[in-house]
């Protein structure tokens, strides 16, 4: 089979050219015997590698080869294409982001003397394409994520389709079915831009990701979408719902992955795929900051350790934390824009912003201050104020 899926990528260099003309008339015929085998074993493998990489390309030092949204992604991805001529073709952008990946690639090999496919963001003499970078292997990503899972999709009979079907999920709005999300109507996105906010409720509340087509969808409408939200509006009601629904990060992703997310909040430009130059840090300061939202949601969880679940806040408050984290990164100007912007109540806006201008109060007091002098106490209360804030 291994053999077999190499064959994928023949070409003609030389020999006999009757001879490889009879294989290429028979070949194709017997690939498309063992399509679904094939699919299938091709996923496996490349689900467990991406497992390797904790399933993101945002690592601050890639593997721009094996890594998820590398250069095997984009093998994968054509292996993938000519396996199942019914999927979707990749867009245009994904040839773009090949050819700038194999350049990195041979800078890492020049630069380095070897075979060496690492790339390290926090070495200084990298050139200032880091960003880049980062931007392209998370669109390969996307792209290997969708062409997996139309891989991974088997034959149903009208009845398990049926049966798959969740209707107590389902709305006037949203149809769920095998397991993705759906738009009733998807032209509704152009008449109602609001739509993009309540399909991010839906999958912050219910974990149901976006089927393929409602992904292309969403991300079609960026420029209305952006144009909406760029005017004043009440919209933290909507958003403090996404924020407070255990399935958050997940509606955050789906937003990310369309270009919404920056739609909604321009603000989110000055760290999306922005490698941070800091020992403390893994991953970009997009993805560090949708970790630290995923940590804040599993202390939430009721499997949480009780020291930690007793110090989450009242339920109206953790949309409040979890605002914060998101903007932790940003300056604490752009924050409060964006804050006024979506009609966030002032009460609110200065619990917040305290949280983000104050993130390392405790953490300064921990490593600098002897914890059992009282003057320490006096001055975290006099500086935190309320019991609500130091939770």
């Amino acid at each position: 089979a291994v053999e077999q899926l190499q064959r994928l990528d023949r070409r003609f260099l030389a020999g006999d050219a009757d001879l490889h003309a009879r294989l290429e008339s028979r070949l194709p015929a017997v690939l498309a015997r063992q399509a679904r085998e094939f699919r299938q074993q091709l996923a496996r493998e490349a689900r467990g590698r991406h497992a390797r990489f904790l399933d993101t390309p945002r690592h601050l030092s890639p593997d721009v080869k094996e890594g998820p949204g590398g250069l095997r992604d984009v093998i994968l991805i054509d292996r993938l294409a000519r396996l199942n001529p019914e999927q979707d073709r990749p867009p245009e952008s994904l040839r773009e982001a090949a050819e700038f990946l194999a350049a990195a690639r041979c800078f890492l090999h020049y630069h380095a003397g070897r075979d060496s496919n690492v790339l390290d963001a926090r070495e200084a003499s990298l050139p200032q394409w880091l960003w880049d970078y980062f931007r392209h292997a998370r669109m390969v990503f996307i792209e290997t994520r969708r062409a997996l899972d139309a891989a991974e999709r088997t034959q149903h009979s009208i009845l398990e389709s049926f049966r798959e079907y969740r209707g107590k999920l389902s709305n006037a709005e949203f149809t769920v079915t095998r397991d993705r999300l759906f738009l009733r109507i998807p032209a509704d996105l152009e008449r109602d831009p609001a739509l993009v906010l309540r399909t991010a409720e839906f999958v912050a509340r219910h974990g149901v990701p976006p089927a393929h087509e409602t992904e292309r969808r969403l991300a079609a409408v960026r420029k209305t979408f952006a144009a909406w939200s760029s005017q004043p509006r009440p919209l933290w009601p909507a958003v403090k719902t996404v924020l407070s629904a255990p399935y958050a990060v997940e509606a955050l992703r789906a937003l990310e992955n369309g270009g919404l997310l920056t739609a909604l909040f321009p603000e989110w430009a000055a760290i999306e795929d922005r490698p941070i130059v800091d020992e403390e840090h893994l991953y970009t300061a997009d993805e560090q900051t949708l970790r630290t939202l995923e940590s804040a949601l599993r202390l939430q969880a009721p499997a949480a350790e009780d020291r930690f679940a007793q110090l989450i806040p009242e339920p109206d408050q953790r949309a409040l934390l979890m605002a914060a984290l998101l903007f932790l990164q940003i300056v604490v100007e752009r924050a409060e824009e964006a804050f006024a912007r979506i009609g966030m109540p002032p009460a609110d806006r200065d619990t917040v912003l305290f949280l983000i201008e104050h993130q390392r109060d405790l953490a300064d007091a921990i490593t600098g201050r002897d914890l059992d002098d009282p003057a320490t106490a006096r001055l975290l209360a006099a500086r935190i104020g309320t019991v609500e804030r130091l939770k």
